[in-house]
């Protein structure tokens, strides 16, 4: 008997425990979560937060951006985020951002809504990072938005940017 509690049943016991206890602490309950200290990842109704700096670059070899002025006057309302931004000539353009980062994401969508409104029509476009990240050398993109660092300057050099920090970035 002692032989059958040794390897058997201590065992069996130990795993049970261990697989209770994770189950508990991934339990989505306030309970567990003021006994642990622990918070869960963000609920599915919070919204996302801008965090850190972010650079927006166009490629001044493509499409709208050829044209000094209306690139000039994208850049100032980017900036200003659409604020007093009023355009002419109805230009477009296409504007890329990774769909990994959903503050991001909601920002260039209330950007692309803002310039829309000045008279620019802007075209969302959402890609992983990795093919973000692949098409930004070869000069695949009209403009894009990303974190600082998301690529490095070498991929930019016929590029046109401007830094934004996220405390500043309000629609």
């Amino acid at each position: 008997m002692k032989r059958l509690l040794r390897y058997i049943i201590i065992p069996a016991a130990t795993a049970a425990a261990v697989v209770g206890i994770g189950a508990f602490l991934n339990t989505r309950s306030p309970f567990v979560d003021a006994i642990t200290g622990a918070t869960s990842k963000v609920e599915a109704g919070e919204t996302p937060v801008l965090e850190g700096k972010y650079i927006f670059v166009v490629n001044t070899a493509t499409g709208a951006f050829t044209d000094d002025v209306f690139r000039a006057n994208v850049m100032k309302a980017v900036q200003t985020n659409g604020e007093d931004a009023a355009f002419t000539r109805g230009e477009a353009f296409s504007l890329a951002v990774s769909e990994d980062d959903k503050a991001l994401c909601e920002y260039a969508e209330g950007l692309a809504k803002k310039l829309e409104e000045a008279g620019v029509r802007v075209n969302v476009r959402k890609y992983s990072k990795t093919v973000l990240r692949s098409r930004i050398p070869v000069g695949k993109f009209e403009a894009f938005i990303s974190t600082r660092g998301f690529t490095d300057a070498e991929a930019v050099k016929n590029s046109e940017y401007i830094m934004l920090e996220a405390e500043g970035m309000h629609l």
